[in-house]
């Protein structure tokens, strides 16, 4: 996947990503994100929409104050439980 920022994330208002898959590749029925810890304590989190074939968005809130060490993290809903990954949003 590829996950890209479209415009700025910056503290106390909405920053709106792009998570690109290949095409041809399954995207995940349930995509959540949010910025901040990993425990969402202070964040908001985010259902991504199906755009197009190959491309899931959302609008996520980035909060304010931002709390130190803040990533985007990723959340999928698979059988087992959700899985979730972290990447640096800056």
């Amino acid at each position: 996947v590829q996950v890209v920022l479209l415009g700025d994330a910056e503290p106390g208002k909405e920053a709106d990503f792009d998570v690109r898959f290949a095409a041809g590749a399954a995207r995940p029925e349930t995509l959540r994100a949010w910025i901040g810890v990993e425990s969402g304590q202070g964040s908001m989190k985010t259902r991504f929409a199906n755009e197009g074939a190959t491309t899931m968005h959302g609008h996520v809130a980035v909060p304010k104050p931002l709390p130190d060490g803040s990533k985007l993290w990723l959340e999928v809903e698979l059988d087992a439980g959700p899985s979730r990954a972290s990447i640096a949003y800056r």
